[in-house]
């Protein structure tokens, strides 16, 4: 165990020793990344009966959303940057249900923008390969429209809001000096959503998670 851990300590030492010249004062950073879903879920068990009643679930649900994320960053000092972050997204969503049930049939388009906050560190493995460890924060907000059996009179308007401060590790490798590709991984998130509704249902509600490695993002980034 002491010999892993002084294995450990000598490569952090050799990472921060090794040049840095792509990650020193002064320098800008650019991130961007893409999110694409698309899942489709069906369900052969429907219906379960109960003493007096059958509860009804969902038979069929899609999803689809499309988000890009942009960031700016700017070494204050060599290997550690700071900077924002933004995002803007888009949603479609379709659950049906079975055909005895009231609601048959609900769909929800969904728009969605955020801006945060972000600190890294990075240690320099090679010339290619570097690590980084990154501190976040991020509000986000958006509206989605709800409507139930393509009734306009049955629509409900959420207008949701998350912040969340989440911590993560990554990997960066430069493909070009000025180009480069990273795996950014979230090791601990903490989220608080506020919701606000318009059709018959709690005005506000809050809740809140802890989340472990959730939402691993594939990105490019530029240096200059």
């Amino acid at each position: 165990m002491k010999k892993v851990l002084f294995l450990f300590i000598i490569s952090l030492f050799t990472f921060q020793t090794l040049s840095f010249a792509q990650f020193d004062k002064g320098k800008f950073l650019v991130i961007g990344s893409l999110d694409l879903t698309n899942e489709k879920l069906r369900y052969d068990n429907n219906q379960i009966a109960g003493s007096n009643s059958t509860i009804i679930y969902p038979i069929f649900v899609r999803e689809t959303s499309f988000e890009i994320n942009p960031t700016l960053g700017y070494f204050v000092s060599d290997l550690w940057a700071i900077g924002l972050s933004g995002g803007i997204g888009f949603g479609k969503g379709l659950i049906k249900y079975s055909p005895s049930s009231v609601v048959e049939e609900s769909v929800g388009k969904t728009n969605t923008a955020s801006l945060g906050v972000f600190m890294r560190k990075y240690w320099v493995w090679t010339d290619k390969f570097s690590l980084f460890a990154e501190l976040s924060a991020k509000h986000n907000w958006g509206s989605t429209r709800q409507k139930i059996n393509n009734s306009s009179s049955q629509e409900a308007n959420i207008l949701p809001h998350t912040y969340t401060a989440q911590t993560g590790l990554g990997v960066n490798y430069q493909i070009f000096p000025k180009l480069g590709v990273e795996l950014n991984i979230p090791i601990l998130s903490f989220s608080s959503v506020l919701n606000g509704y318009n059709y018959g249902m709690d005005p506000k509600s809050k809740s809140w998670n802890f989340a472990f490695a959730d939402n691993i993002r594939l990105g490019f980034n530029l240096l200059f």
